[in-house]
């Protein structure tokens, strides 16, 4: 398969769209999972800290 502009070689095929939003998906919730779930830490650990020190 040749590029329709220049002729030359086509690069590699790209993924499919559906394909490319998927690992854009995983990506974005891997991230959401991550900030989200350091955030929830921090906030159980202030309240342990705030708890065990009376405060």
């Amino acid at each position: 398969m040749t590029c329709s502009t220049c002729s030359s070689p086509a690069p590699e095929p790209r993924p499919s769209r559906k394909e490319a939003v998927q690992q854009l998906a995983i990506r974005s919730l891997a991230f959401l999972f991550r900030h989200c779930t350091r955030i929830a830490l921090n906030e159980v650990v202030q309240e342990l800290i705030r708890i065990k020190f009376g405060g």
